[in-house]
């Protein structure tokens, strides 16, 4: 036994493993996580498209997945059916006989957007090529990569047909707990092509609704005499050079035969008329160019444009005034050769409905937003700023319907299809400068709603 022991020693100190924080500017094999959306790959995958009405399992942490059982009850198999989905079939339908029973086997696979995740189980119905429907069951599901937007491959088996086993679709149709409709067109523009039946329906009818909408406009303002648009009901021949610009920017001819006669006079002798206002921030999308452009106008008189004849110049169009900026801030080469033109003592008139009380309308019909009953529309005269009211160039409080849907669409948000269609539905009924005013924008908010511009 010796007589001195080693003592123990005591346990080092740990020191933290202080993570090493890589330089922004480094250059390593650290993991670059830019998310790149690829929500149009489905529309170039190979394949024949394939219209059919998708039945989703409704899935939770104790559902199984499993194909429809006509003896289960609807409170336990339930389905997220999705009108008219689009699938790419890889390989076409296949049949097998069987030699013994004689019965045949139909299989196929196809590749389906990622928006719906397919799981082993889920049916669909479609037509099968004779007339009759088919209802399909999905065999197999696989996702083709690893990326957070990838296709899912699926195999799935006939199962019946509709007509021979009425009862059976009954019963898969009474499962439907929710239900969607697919919007191909929504997946180029980067938009979930799943919607709602409301929104759908919404949707048909503002596509409905625009064509009208156009045809009416040039029909109410496009005047054959002056081969442009004029403002209505004043006394003298009215032009409004952002108009005609917008409408330009907005429309086709496939959306107005017209359009190809409307003549923009020459105005381009003039240093304020480019300047910003209100159309060019909405066409570009910019709530801060609202901030800073011209937010009053005024009437000038086209004698004070280009005096050369051969230039088309709006001087020697018959039209007598254009509505002009207040200019707050000139253009540097204001003051040369008179380029800013001055304003003349011209108001213009108020322009009544024929649909119509257009007060009764402004007054009496509202929409709640955010709680607060809201008016549709203001007058387009009820204060001096161009087009819209105060409220929306200053951000101030006892803003109109319109007025916040275009708010909403400069700041690049999404606005209530609904709330768009109940503009729509009362434009009939406005003042003509309401109508000659409005109906451009309203026609801007539409387009963005159907993803057509």
């Amino acid at each position: 036994m010796p007589i001195v022991k080693t003592p123990v020693s005591a346990p080092g100190i740990i020191k933290p493993a202080v993570p090493r924080i890589e330089d922004v500017k480094a250059k390593s094999t650290i993991v670059d996580t830019k998310y790149n959306p690829l929500s149009s790959l489905i529309t170039f995958v190979e394949g024949s498209s394939y219209v059919v009405n998708y039945y989703s399992q409704v899935l939770n942490t104790d559902t199984a997945l499993s194909g429809q059982d006509p003896g289960q009850s609807a409170l336990y198999q339930q389905y997220k059916k999705i009108n008219r989905l689009e699938i790419k079939i890889e390989s076409p339908l296949m049949s097998d006989q069987d030699d013994e029973t004689k019965n045949f086997t139909v299989k196929g696979s196809a590749h389906i957007h990622s928006q719906i995740i397919p799981n082993t189980g889920d049916m669909f119905a479609a037509d099968v090529g004779d007339g009759r429907e088919g209802v399909f069951q999905v065999n197999r599901s696989e996702k083709r990569g690893i990326f957070k937007e990838a296709v899912y491959f699926v195999e799935f088996i006939l199962l019946y047909f509709s007509e021979v086993e009425p009862a059976r679709r009954a019963d898969l149709e009474s499962k439907v707990v929710q239900e969607l409709h697919y919007i191909h067109d929504f997946i180029r523009h980067g938009q979930n092509p799943l919607i709602s039946t409301t929104q759908f329906n919404n949707l048909e009818e503002l596509k409905y609704r625009f064509g009208q909408m156009v045809d009416n406009y040039f029909r109410w303002f496009f005047s054959k005499e002056y081969s442009t648009i004029i403002l209505p009901g004043q006394t003298s021949v009215i032009y409004d050079s952002y108009i005609t610009t917008v409408l330009r920017s907005i429309l086709s001819t496939r959306d107005a035969e017209k359009l190809k006669f409307m003549r923009q006079p020459n105005v381009e002798d003039d240093v304020c008329l480019p300047m910003p206002q209100l159309w060019r921030a909405m066409l570009s999308r910019d709530l801060e160019l609202l901030k800073i452009c011209n937010k009053k106008m005024g009437l000038a008189s086209t004698k004070n444009f280009g005096q050369d004849p051969m230039m088309e110049s709006i001087r020697y169009g018959g039209i007598n005034y254009i509505v002009y900026p207040k200019v707050i801030n000139p253009p540097i080469d204001q003051g040369k050769n008179n380029l800013v033109k001055p304003l003349m003592p011209i108001e213009l008139k108020v322009v009544p409905t024929d649909g119509g009380s257009l007060t009764d309308l402004i007054t009496t019909e509202t929409i709640e937003l955010v709680g607060t009953p809201t008016k549709l529309i203001h007058s387009v005269l009820c204060d001096d700023y161009y087009v819209l009211s105060e409220a929306l160039y200053e951000d101030i409080a006892g803003k109109s319907v319109l007025e916040v849907l275009c708010q909403n669409y400069l700041q690049r948000e999404s606005n209530d299809s609904s709330h768009v269609l109940k503009l729509v539905n009362s434009y009939t009924r406005w003042g003509g400068l309401e109508k000659f005013y409005y109906l451009p924008l309203l026609m801007i908010l539409v387009k963005d709603i159907i993803k057509d511009m």
